[in-house]
């Protein structure tokens, strides 16, 4: 015990999601990255969404897993973006499929990491009482 508290109370002071909010994230960004298109706004929320688990990271402090998805996330980007209209064939084919695969799929499992990782079992518990959910 530190200073009268048990060791999981939370005393730095810092970023904080309820865990109801985590969870709400992470039904809502994935299902949105996955199924929406990308045509005209829809395309800047959806990059909004996917840079969503890189501020959610960098705030909590994580910072070489910041790094580390936001270069994996990039590169796949930047490959859809540039070299993807230069591949045909079965090389194209699969360059779609990779990089459809990363920036749709990886932002969703960051922000599931992101639950998994920041919440504890305590909390989880609260606040699955408290929606009433057993």
């Amino acid at each position: 015990m530190q200073n009268g508290l048990m060791p999981s109370a939370r005393t730095a002071p810092g970023f904080f999601l309820d865990p109801r909010t985590k969870i709400l994230l992470v039904m809502v960004c994935p299902t949105i990255l996955i199924a929406g298109s990308e045509e005209g706004v829809r395309n800047w929320i959806r990059l909004g969404l996917a840079l969503l688990p890189l501020f959610l990271f960098l705030m909590s402090g994580r910072f070489k897993t910041t790094i580390k998805l936001g270069l994996i996330y990039a590169a796949a980007y930047l490959l859809k973006l540039y070299l993807v209209p230069l591949t045909g064939g079965l090389t194209g084919f699969l360059m779609v499929a990779l990089t459809g695969i990363f920036t749709r799929f990886i932002p969703g499992l960051a922000i599931g990491y992101y639950l998994v990782s920041t919440t504890t079992v305590s909390e989880f518990i609260a606040s699955m009482e408290r929606m009433h959910v057993p």
